[in-house]
């Protein structure tokens, strides 16, 4: 039997053995850390994104609904929030964004395969990934 478990690790970075890294994260396997506005991580876990302070301290979370997954987070720096939606029923996955506090949850594509978005610097554009025409 083979298990892999992956926890996240925030670190000062003014010890150079990082004897300082304390650990964020618990429960499932984090795939997915992005920054958010704050100094705040972004995690994805499980099917759900978590926003955590560097203490560990949950600060917000999306969690999905009923056959769906959330993924891919990424921070903007206006405070909202970027992530992918997979929806098991339909195959498709689509861009959506959050406010700062994951609240205010807003579709923004109506893809089909809709994946990896990024806000721009200024956080008026947000760049994605159009997967439906390249091979699995």
């Amino acid at each position: 039997m083979r298990q892999s478990v992956r926890h996240v690790y925030v670190s000062s970075g003014l010890k150079t053995d990082y004897s300082d890294a304390m650990q964020v994260s618990t429960g499932d396997p984090v795939p997915v850390v992005a920054w958010a506005r704050d100094n705040n991580l972004l995690t994805e876990q499980g099917s759900s994104i978590r926003e955590i302070n560097p203490n560990g301290e949950l600060k917000g979370e999306i969690t999905s609904e009923k056959e769906s997954a959330l993924m891919e987070p990424s921070g903007c720096s206006d405070g909202h929030l970027v992530f992918a939606r997979e929806i098991l029923k339909t195959l498709s996955v689509t861009i959506w964004r959050s406010e700062g506090n994951c609240t205010g949850l807003h579709r923004l594509t109506a893809g089909k395969r809709d994946m990896f978005p990024m806000c721009s610097p200024d956080a008026k554009t947000v760049f994605y990934t159009d997967m439906t025409f390249l091979p699995i």
